[in-house]
């Protein structure tokens, strides 16, 4: 019975410890600053990223006019999926090959950059299954190397990046070279889906003396999820200066299971549901450890409302961002 008593009693102390911690972490912790973001553009303190260059939804995605798109229509944040050519250059392209995109059945690492196809209508959007961009034949677009994505872009305009080829070391210093080149140190966000191959990028950037704020990998935002739900999450330090999280809606379990049928499927959908809808507390640590925050990828009006308004979330990638912004310039007004 005393050992019962005083098990309640060290996990009662632990449990306030932790609600306190997470409440205010920088009891512990100093808050990050290595991202510069832009002033919030409302008073709701949200920004919009455009998925893909310039939302797959409104322009030929991974084009120089994708980006341009972007910037013209103010949007807050750039994402963009990069790896490399045949040749050795670093190009904006998500897929491993230009089958989707070009319907052209070669992967990108075999491809020269000169002889990089141009994308074929219609394209199909990854993130709403069934639902394709289309746009007219005498469009001749090309895909766009990163160099042009640099020089296109104001250095104020904040991108995020994951690398591909993650594992080459290539890639990784080639990229490093062109945050340096460009003086985008505070303003691009690099990573990759490797825990392993995002800390040998930390590294790289150390030892070339360069603050680039980095995403957190898929393992770790499973791991600081698992961390969250046991309570020890306040507990951690966290290298990482982005959370980039995926936002379960009907519209994204609908693709994933279409595209993705399997084991795994069946568990990350509900996984990510309850991450995304049940662990706000979690996101709003993460918030006052100075880790920026978004959701990804969310296309729907009623969806993009909803995060807007009931979350603590900081920042929607959508493939509609014209429509986020419109949005989000509307919900400030109300």
């Amino acid at each position: 019975m005393i050992a019962f008593e005083i098990i309640i009693l060290v996990l009662s102390v632990y449990s306030g410890i932790s609600c306190l911690l997470l409440m205010f972490p920088r009891i512990l912790f100093k808050k990050k600053n290595k991202l510069k973001l832009p002033q919030p553009p409302t008073s709701l303190n949200k920004y919009i990223h455009a998925h893909r260059g310039g939302g797959a939804f409104e322009i030929i995605e991974s084009t120089i006019e994708s980006f341009q798109h972007s910037e013209k229509i103010g949007v807050h944040l750039v994402e963009c999926d990069i790896q490399m050519t045949k040749d050795k250059v670093l190009i904006a392209f998500h897929d491993d090959d230009f089958l989707r995109t070009c319907g052209l059945n070669q992967r990108v690492n075999q491809t020269n950059f000169n002889d990089l196809p141009h994308p074929k209508s219609p394209i199909p959007i990854w993130f709403s299954y069934g639902e394709s961009y289309v746009f007219t034949t005498e469009i001749k677009p090309q895909i766009v190397s990163l160099q042009q994505v640099f020089e296109t872009l104001p250095v104020t305009t904040v991108v995020m990046l994951e690398l591909k080829d993650s594992q080459d070391p290539e890639a990784r210093n080639q990229l490093i070279g062109l945050i340096k080149r460009y003086n985008r140190w505070s303003t691009t966000i690099i990573g990759t889906e490797s825990s392993k191959n995002n800390a040998q990028m930390v590294k790289l950037c150390r030892e070339q003396l360069v603050e680039v704020p980095f995403f957190m990998p898929q393992g770790k935002v499973i791991l600081y999820f698992i961390l969250y739900i046991f309570g020890m999450l306040p507990f951690v330090p966290i290298n990482e200066d982005v959370a980039s999280l995926p936002y379960m809606s009907n519209q994204y379990a609908w693709a994933k299971w279409k595209q993705e049928r399997s084991f795994f499927t069946l568990l990350y959908i509900p996984i990510t549901w309850i991450m995304s809808h049940l662990c706000d507390p979690m996101i709003r640590h993460f918030n006052l450890r100075g880790i920026y925050t978004n959701y990804y990828v969310i296309n729907e009006e009623d969806d993009i409302k909803i995060v807007l308004q009931t979350t603590s979330i900081q920042g929607i990638m959508t493939d509609k961002p014209t429509l986020a912004l419109n949005v989000l310039k509307r919900l400030n007004l109300n």
